[in-house]
């Protein structure tokens, strides 16, 4: 793929380029998500220790449920749709930048706990890495985007992110996953925390207009 000089220099200023070709911030999570879900899922008593739990972190101080409860998932398909998605955006965008892609960890995960824990949501357990995919899933949308809209246009640069957008709004307006989700419960708030996230730090971090 060329790039040209503008895209180079945007990703450079993004905190980025192609000097880490292995992706380890991305393979290490994915490495905890496949340790932490096994094992929950093989000994369900982790699960309940390891989710998120409104009242266990307020009320017992077991803070740790704010890191592990997104690296846990409660059945053995929502591992696997969570895995393969948060391991492909997230090689792409260490690849291209490791700075957009630390900044949608930190920053979506901070959102998630302070949204879960807010009254906005009304669950009290939550488990998986979907919101997180989701911020990583955009932010992969839009800087493919921005690599590749002077060789394909914009119509076809920007579909991806398009894609992602619809795909969320239609879930949340008909309670329906698009996808399949045998085996969990999908908590449709967490995509667009998720999302949201991505839109502010994208943004945020722009170098100037396209």
């Amino acid at each position: 793929m060329s790039v040209s000089t503008s895209e180079n220099s945007s990703i450079a200023l993004l905190g980025g380029g192609s000097d880490y070709k292995i992706p380890r911030i991305t393979l290490s999570i994915s490495g905890l998500v496949l340790l932490f879900t096994v094992s929950a899922l093989e000994i369900p008593s982790l699960l309940n220790l390891l989710s998120f739990n409104y009242e266990a972190i307020l009320d017992r101080g077991e803070y740790w449920r704010l890191i592990t409860g997104h690296l846990t998932h409660s059945s053995w398909d929502h591992l696997f749709w969570d895995w393969i998605t948060f391991t492909a955006a997230g090689c792409y965008l260490e690849y291209h930048s490791r700075k957009i892609l630390l900044t949608g960890l930190l920053v979506c995960t901070s959102a998630l706990n302070l949204f879960l824990l807010s009254p906005l949501s009304d669950i009290a357990a939550y488990t998986g890495i979907s919101g997180t995919v989701y911020t990583l899933i955009t932010l992969t949308a839009f800087l493919w985007a921005r690599l590749n809209k002077q060789r394909y246009g914009q119509l076809i640069a920007y579909l991806p992110l398009v894609l992602i957008v619809g795909k969320t709004a239609l879930e949340l307006l008909s309670g329906t996953a698009v996808f399949m989700n045998d085996g969990w419960q999908v908590y449709y708030p967490a995509h667009l925390v998720g999302l949201f996230t991505a839109f502010v730090i994208y943004f945020s971090m722009r170098p100037g207009k396209d």
